[in-house]
């Protein structure tokens, strides 16, 4: 099966990079407080994934530019209802796979 280019569909069954599938899970959504703790542990790699937009991977110098972008519009993922007044938004999970986690902002638009 060929990898996507761009986002088709949200929310993400399966995540990628450029040409390869990543074999992982989402374990869970996550709230604000605990994302913004996970963004601060350099190791867990992020990405964002937007509808007709390729996967995006910001590097590690590029990744707290791309948190301040994503913070004022991520909202409780935990919540049984995404409710906001926002024409736009984020959600947050965590991705598990043998090599390591995994941290998904999807863009909500």
């Amino acid at each position: 099966m060929k990898t996507p280019r761009k986002v088709s569909t949200i929310p993400l069954k399966q995540l990628w990079r450029e040409t390869e599938w990543i074999e992982a899970t989402r374990d869970r959504f996550l709230p604000p407080e605990e994302t913004e703790k996970i963004i601060q542990n350099e190791t867990v790699p992020i990405a964002v994934a937007s509808i007709m937009a390729p996967m995006h991977w910001p590097s590690r110098a590029d990744r707290f530019n791309d948190w301040i972008s994503i913070k004022p519009l991520l909202l409780d993922g935990t919540q049984d209802e995404w409710v906001t007044d926002k024409h736009q938004f984020y959600v947050a999970s965590l991705w598990h796979s043998d090599s390591g986690d995994y941290l998904l902002f999807e863009h909500h638009h």
